[in-house]
């Protein structure tokens, strides 16, 4: 990247089980930073590759969505939450973090409502800002999304209730893309799962990225079972001893001592 040239951010765009975790950890074998893990949402088996999602920005995007007077069920018009919202929601997601990386990236199904109001606010630079816009088939979505509690629990919890607001988030992120013009990369998950490496090839074209070790890297995250081998690596040679780490110097993750 030349020098004092700003890094470009990547959104990763598109409704909850749409396949945006899965298109995060190929961007971030790409080479796209997506910031300190110590944020990160952690894996589960229900994504054992990681969600790619930061717990400070879903927390803010969760508020800010709030304060405007709208639900995660079913967020309202975009515009109207940027000029209704409280913005300073936005402090408690730390953007310190980007760095000298040639790309940083951000996602969260959230920003299917939420980005606008980011951009709007001066929150991020829509001049060096990039879309990966990830859809699926709204059937398939729904059922991935049932096996969820925590996505239910956004709205009535009935297929129905989930039915609705994957249909919205999903017309929210085409709508992102048609109103804010930005540079944008769209593709499907199904055809993402079916012929993983002329997309991934898209992906890597779309950033600049021509390292061939890099892209067959991306490539070879697509497939039943690596996930799950990355998860339990993670738990028993990072998590555990992180935790025996914890308990026998009597501090918390963070690094502050435990109080007694």
């Amino acid at each position: 990247m030349p020098q004092n040239q700003p890094a470009t951010g990547i959104i990763v765009l598109g409704p909850y089980r749409s396949g945006t975790s899965v298109t995060a950890q190929i961007l971030s074998a790409l080479g796209v930073d997506f910031g300190p893990k110590k944020y990160f949402v952690p894996a589960s088996h229900n994504n054992p590759g990681g969600f790619y999602e930061r717990v400070d920005i879903n927390q803010a995007n969760e508020r800010l969505i709030e304060s405007g007077g709208q639900t995660l069920a079913y967020p309202g018009d975009p515009r109207e939450l940027a000029q209704q919202a409280d913005v300073s929601t936005l402090d408690a997601a730390d953007m310190n973090w980007r760095g000298p990386s040639q790309f940083w990236g951000v996602k969260d199904p959230r920003f299917c409502s939420s980005l606008f109001t980011w951009i709007e606010h001066g929150r991020m630079d829509r001049n060096h800002l990039k879309i990966v816009h990830v859809r699926r088939q709204l059937e398939p979505a729904v059922r991935s999304s049932m096996s969820f509690i925590s996505i239910r629990n956004f709205c009535d919890g009935t297929e129905e209730g989930v039915r609705k607001m994957l249909a919205r988030y999903a017309e929210l992120a085409q709508w992102h893309v048609d109103t804010l013009k930005l540079p944008t990369l769209s593709f499907d998950y199904e055809e993402l799962i079916k012929t993983p490496e002329p997309v991934i090839r898209r992906l890597a074209e779309f950033l600049g990225v021509t390292n061939e070790r890099q892209i067959r890297r991306a490539i070879k995250i697509v497939g039943k079972g690596k996930g799950m081998f990355a998860l339990q690596l993670e738990r028993y040679f990072i998590r555990a001893p992180r935790r025996i780490f914890y308990h026998l110097t009597g501090r918390n993750p963070d690094g502050t001592p435990k109080s007694r």
